[in-house]
Protein backbone atom coordinates (compact mmCIF):
# COMPACT_ATOMS: atom_id res chain seq x y z
CA UNK A 1 0.00 0.00 0.00
CA UNK A 2 3.16 2.21 1.03
CA UNK A 3 4.76 1.74 -2.55
CA UNK A 4 1.39 2.40 -4.27
CA UNK A 5 1.00 5.88 -2.47
CA UNK A 6 4.22 6.66 -3.64
CA UNK A 7 4.12 6.03 -6.75
CA UNK A 8 1.07 8.07 -7.10
CA UNK A 9 2.47 11.30 -5.68
CA UNK A 10 5.49 11.03 -8.39
CA UNK A 11 3.02 10.45 -11.12
CA UNK A 12 1.06 13.77 -9.33
CA UNK A 13 4.39 15.42 -9.24
CA UNK A 14 5.57 14.68 -12.22
CA UNK A 15 1.93 15.31 -14.48
CA UNK A 16 1.92 18.50 -12.55
CA UNK A 17 5.64 19.28 -13.08
CA UNK A 18 6.23 19.95 -9.65
CA UNK A 19 9.39 19.01 -8.14
CA UNK A 20 10.98 18.93 -4.84
CA UNK A 21 13.81 21.11 -6.06
CA UNK A 22 11.85 24.18 -6.58
CA UNK A 23 10.05 23.97 -2.58
CA UNK A 24 13.94 22.99 -1.54
CA UNK A 25 15.74 25.72 -3.03
CA UNK A 26 12.93 28.22 -2.45
CA UNK A 27 13.01 27.21 1.33
CA UNK A 28 16.26 27.01 1.53
CA UNK A 29 17.06 30.93 0.35
CA UNK A 30 14.21 32.50 2.52
CA UNK A 31 15.92 30.98 5.53
CA UNK A 32 19.25 32.57 4.28
CA UNK A 33 17.54 35.59 3.85
CA UNK A 34 15.21 35.42 6.66
CA UNK A 35 17.81 37.34 9.28
CA UNK A 36 18.92 39.77 7.12
CA UNK A 37 15.46 40.68 6.53
CA UNK A 38 14.68 41.43 10.05
CA UNK A 39 17.72 43.72 10.74
CA UNK A 40 16.43 45.70 7.07
CA UNK A 41 12.61 45.59 8.23
CA UNK A 42 13.51 46.56 12.43
CA UNK A 43 16.62 47.82 11.70
CA UNK A 44 17.89 45.85 14.68
CA UNK A 45 20.95 44.33 13.86
CA UNK A 46 20.34 41.30 12.69
CA UNK A 47 22.39 40.41 9.77
CA UNK A 48 23.56 37.65 7.75
CA UNK A 49 24.08 33.73 8.86
CA UNK A 50 28.11 34.07 8.24
CA UNK A 51 28.10 37.35 9.71
CA UNK A 52 26.38 36.84 13.33
CA UNK A 53 23.05 36.31 12.73
CA UNK A 54 20.72 37.66 15.76
CA UNK A 55 24.27 38.59 17.64
CA UNK A 56 24.41 42.38 16.83
CA UNK A 57 20.14 42.44 17.28
CA UNK A 58 18.97 44.60 19.70
CA UNK A 59 17.74 42.10 21.92
CA UNK A 60 21.29 41.27 23.40
CA UNK A 61 21.39 44.93 24.49
CA UNK A 62 20.10 45.52 28.16
CA UNK A 63 19.74 49.49 27.36
CA UNK A 64 17.93 48.97 24.38
CA UNK A 65 14.71 51.05 25.23
CA UNK A 66 12.60 48.77 22.31
CA UNK A 67 13.71 45.26 21.24
CA UNK A 68 13.32 43.37 18.11
CA UNK A 69 9.71 42.19 17.76
CA UNK A 70 10.37 38.93 15.66
CA UNK A 71 13.31 38.02 18.19
CA UNK A 72 12.07 38.92 21.20
CA UNK A 73 8.80 37.73 21.05
CA UNK A 74 9.07 34.04 20.58
CA UNK A 75 5.42 33.45 19.39
CA UNK A 76 5.66 36.34 16.74
CA UNK A 77 8.62 35.30 15.21
CA UNK A 78 7.79 31.91 14.79
CA UNK A 79 4.65 32.47 13.35
CA UNK A 80 5.61 35.54 11.04
CA UNK A 81 9.06 33.17 9.77
CA UNK A 82 6.53 30.44 9.23
CA UNK A 83 4.16 31.83 7.28
CA UNK A 84 6.16 33.47 5.23
CA UNK A 85 8.51 30.30 4.58
CA UNK A 86 5.21 28.52 4.04
CA UNK A 87 3.80 30.79 1.41
CA UNK A 88 6.97 30.78 -0.60
CA UNK A 89 6.70 27.12 -0.84
CA UNK A 90 3.35 27.08 -1.85
CA UNK A 91 4.05 29.47 -4.32
CA UNK A 92 7.45 27.93 -5.65
CA UNK A 93 5.52 24.36 -5.81
CA UNK A 94 2.37 25.57 -6.68
CA UNK A 95 1.53 28.23 -8.49
CA UNK A 96 4.16 28.76 -11.08
CA UNK A 97 4.01 26.25 -13.57
CA UNK A 98 5.96 25.95 -17.02
CA UNK A 99 5.30 23.86 -19.83
CA UNK A 100 6.39 23.36 -23.88
CA UNK A 101 3.92 23.27 -26.65
CA UNK A 102 4.02 19.23 -26.05
CA UNK A 103 2.57 20.50 -22.54
CA UNK A 104 6.10 18.87 -21.02
CA UNK A 105 7.57 20.74 -17.94
CA UNK A 106 10.33 23.40 -18.40
CA UNK A 107 12.76 22.94 -15.76
CA UNK A 108 15.11 24.92 -17.03
CA UNK A 109 12.84 27.88 -16.96
CA UNK A 110 10.57 26.69 -14.12
CA UNK A 111 13.36 26.50 -11.67
CA UNK A 112 14.28 30.84 -11.73
CA UNK A 113 10.84 31.59 -12.52
CA UNK A 114 9.36 29.28 -9.26
CA UNK A 115 12.21 30.74 -7.09
CA UNK A 116 11.85 34.23 -8.20
CA UNK A 117 7.58 34.02 -7.57
CA UNK A 118 8.23 31.87 -3.76
CA UNK A 119 11.17 34.63 -2.87
CA UNK A 120 7.98 37.62 -3.68
CA UNK A 121 5.58 35.97 -1.84
CA UNK A 122 8.33 35.28 1.05
CA UNK A 123 8.75 39.17 1.11
CA UNK A 124 5.47 40.19 1.31
CA UNK A 125 4.39 37.69 4.02
CA UNK A 126 7.18 38.61 5.91
CA UNK A 127 6.94 42.56 5.43
CA UNK A 128 3.14 42.10 6.43
CA UNK A 129 3.64 39.95 9.49
CA UNK A 130 6.41 42.10 10.40
CA UNK A 131 4.77 45.06 10.64
CA UNK A 132 2.38 43.46 12.54
CA UNK A 133 4.27 41.92 15.17
CA UNK A 134 6.22 45.75 15.07
CA UNK A 135 2.75 47.14 15.78
CA UNK A 136 1.49 45.06 18.15
CA UNK A 137 4.54 45.49 20.48
CA UNK A 138 4.84 49.17 19.89
CA UNK A 139 8.55 48.87 18.18
CA UNK A 140 8.96 52.62 16.92
CA UNK A 141 11.19 51.62 13.87
CA UNK A 142 9.93 49.37 10.63
CA UNK A 143 11.90 49.91 7.32
CA UNK A 144 14.15 52.08 8.66
CA UNK A 145 11.98 55.14 9.29
CA UNK A 146 10.41 56.68 12.61
CA UNK A 147 7.28 54.93 14.10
Amino acid sequence: MKIQTMKSLYVLAKKTGITTVEGFSTVLVSLVILTPYCGFLFDCGCTWPWSGLESHCNIHDPLAAHQCPWCASLLSGVVSSAAAVLAALFVSTHVVNSFDSLNRPLFSVQLPVSLAAGLSAFLVVATLTGWIAGSLQDYPVFIFQAG
